[in-house]
């Protein structure tokens, strides 16, 4: 045990006991709002999962993240979809390739560089388990969201979080997580559904 004059001692020379560098307590944070997803990797899947990125999308850019959409050539997202929910499309930066191979090759490249704030990927093919562990080492490591759009869940292991995004019939959109590594009591979330009817 230090005693109050050598811990004056230890201020002096700028020591700092390990309590002074404690990580900020995230726990009281909005479980589905950008802040939570970032230095994480999630996946979405439901009927919804195209319209809650997209309002993750609109949200980060109006916190001045930049940010990028990956998807399969044929599978683009709905621009009216898009500008619904308040997106900037002249400020997403949509790549669209042809294989998985690509997309996965792209993602890492983009990921790795950590110019990037927000990233879904939406391949509509499980995402190989190799690259999900290099997504959610680049995620952590530059504190960037990296979101999955997928029909299922495969690897579950390797996400930090899992959401189900269900459209409901009152007009909104229904968030429940499945799967929480930071909040670890079951929560669900209801936003407004922006999608275009029929274009989820």
């Amino acid at each position: 045990m230090v005693s109050s004059a050598h811990h004056l001692e230890f201020l002096r020379a700028g020591i700092k006991s390990a309590s002074a560098f404690k990580t900020p307590k995230t726990l009281n944070r909005p479980a589905w709002a950008v802040p939570s997803l970032l230095g994480r990797l999630s996946l979405i899947t439901g009927d919804g999962s195209t319209s809650a990125a997209a309002q993750l999308i609109a949200t980060a850019q109006h916190h001045n993240e930049p940010c990028v959409w990956i998807t399969r050539q044929g599978y683009e997202p709905y621009i009216p979809d898009l500008e619904a929910t308040g997106i900037a499309i002249d400020a997403l930066v949509t790549i669209r390739l042809s294989t998985l191979q690509q997309i996965a090759r792209v993602a890492d490249l983009l990921a790795r560089s950590g110019g990037i704030g927000m990233m879904i990927i939406d391949g509509h093919e499980d995402a190989p388990i190799g690259l999900l562990k290099r997504l959610s080492k680049h995620a952590a490591y530059h504190h960037m969201a990296v979101v999955i759009l997928a029909p299922k869940t495969e690897y579950s292991h390797a996400f930090s979080l899992i959401v189900k995004a269900q459209p409901t019939p009152a007009g909104t959109q229904h968030i429940q997580a499945i799967k929480d590594r930071v909040k670890t009591v079951p929560w669900q979330h209801t936003e407004f559904y922006h999608a275009v009817p029929g274009c989820p």
